[in-house]
């Protein structure tokens, strides 16, 4: 049971780093379209490359540790958003969720996830 729920973890935290990234490109800039167009360009290129290099069915799926540094690299970006809107509580909650959940991911053999 703990495993399906670390993978159901694993799935809301991807979800809440697309929606971190969407909300800070939203809420960026003073200008209306530089806001609409990093509200949505920031989510879909974090999810392209998700798709295309971690997700378990990429045809171009890294290896670890490889794997490792870029969702490392993409819930970063996403900590360091929170951060700039200064929700700092939910910054490190972040980060140490995706930490926890990727460590469990190793110990259980579930990297396929």
């Amino acid at each position: 049971m703990l495993k399906e729920v670390n993978r159901a973890l694993r799935f809301l935290l991807e979800v809440a780093m697309i929606l971190v990234l969407g909300y800070w490109g939203a809420s960026t800039s003073q200008s209306l379209p530089l806001r609409l167009l990093l509200g949505l360009v920031l989510p879909l290129l974090a999810m392209l490359v998700w798709g295309l290099l971690i997700a378990p069915k990429a045809r171009r799926r890294l290896a670890d540790p490889w794997r490792l540094l870029v969702e490392l690299a993409l819930f970063s970006l996403a900590a360091l958003a929170l951060w700039d809107r200064q929700f700092y509580l939910l910054a490190i909650v972040l980060v140490v969720l995706f930490l926890l959940n990727r460590l469990a991911l190793s110990l259980w053999g579930q990297n396929t996830v």
